[in-house]
């Protein structure tokens, strides 16, 4: 068995060779771990047989070449699979742009409904870049205080040193009254999440929406609980959604990636700045992992959804249980929004 990445070290591809004698083996030897490929044989006059699998996936291209000219230089075959994946673009250096990275975060503004994409390498990393991006020294932040601990802890381990105020609102509190009291001459950005991890507290979209622009803010969701699956915040009129994608996107655990998504302009200025120049790029080869989460999205979301509910009626009817939080029991306070939603 030799790789693909022997002769060309961009793309991660498995080659088996041997001879006819060793097609059983070969057949029965399965495909390698985590790869969704297809078996094909190839036989020359001299009774050798080639097998391939030939890749259903977009390619691990691990090192993204200096331009598509000097990748057809560089290999042939490199260039069929970038043609036949549709990757027309020149990629400089793989912490400003890679083609399997690309391909992740095109899927994902499908999924958002966005114009836009761009990859980080964890949630944090991206929540980190849309407000280093849209916030300077003095500005001040309107946040929901319902949000996660990382977040949490950004506003007050880095924020804090730009001497950016953040106004904290409550979920349970009226955010049409609350939200415009909170709202000065140096207010930048609303930021919330809906639901909130990991209360599972419920914020009307909509109302944040207009609120914010009805006030020259930049509006931002942390979408990651409900993923564009269940929501999609951006035709609430939601500015720019983040995401985790550790958690239900990716569906397995075994990397960290973060997600921004929103209009193309605010996305290339993250491309542009944050990106390259903090350094929290995705990986190739967790861009190809997520792109393989993405494929049972849908099926993982509707089976903890049925879960959850099951679960939440059992502790509802409990008597050593004294509250449930979940959006789904009619007792919760946010219970008619989401059901709306």
């Amino acid at each position: 068995m030799r790789h693909l990445r022997d002769m060309c070290p961009e793309v991660a591809i498995t080659v088996y060779e041997g001879t006819k004698n060793d097609r059983d083996s070969l057949q029965s030897a399965g495909q390698p771990n985590g790869l969704n490929r297809t078996m094909k044989k190839k036989s020359n006059d001299s009774g050798h047989v080639r097998c391939m699998q030939e890749r259903t996936d977009f390619p691990i291209i691990l090192r993204a070449p200096q331009s598509i000219r000097q990748a057809r230089i560089r290999s042939m075959r490199l260039m069929m699979l970038l043609k036949q994946c549709k990757v027309t673009s020149g990629f400089v250096y793989t912490r400003i742009g890679n083609p399997t990275v690309q391909a992740f975060e095109e899927k994902l503004a499908a999924l958002e409904g966005a114009e836009a994409a761009v990859a980080f390498a964890s949630g944090m990393a991206a929540i980190s870049a849309v407000f280093l991006e849209l916030l300077r020294p003095g500005d001040e932040v309107i946040s929901c205080s319902q949000i996660y601990g990382g977040t949490r802890g950004f506003y007050e381990q880095i924020l804090s040193r730009t001497k950016c105020t953040v106004r904290h609102f409550s979920a349970h509190e009226d955010i049409k009254k609350k939200i415009p009291l909170l709202v000065n001459r140096k207010t930048r950005l609303v930021f919330f999440e809906t639901p909130s991890n990991p209360e599972l507290s419920i914020i009307d979209m909509e109302s944040v929406s207009s609120i914010a622009r009805n006030h020259g803010l930049f509006s931002v969701i942390d979408n990651t609980f409900a993923t564009p699956y269940l929501q999609q915040p951006l035709a609430h009129g939601i500015d720019c959604v983040v995401h985790s994608a550790t958690k239900y996107i990716g569906g397995h655990g075994r990397r960290n990636c973060g997600i921004v998504a929103g209009k193309k302009e605010f996305v290339a200025r993250l491309r542009k700045t944050t990106l390259p120049y903090i350094g929290g790029c995705l990986s190739p080869f967790n861009a190809w992992l997520y792109l393989r989460g993405l494929k049972t999205l849908h099926l993982r979301m509707d089976y903890h959804c049925r879960s959850a509910a099951a679960i939440a009626d059992f502790l509802s009817r409990h008597r050593k249980v004294r509250a449930v939080l979940y959006p789904g029991l009619p007792g919760h306070p946010g219970h008619d929004i989401a059901k709306n939603r």
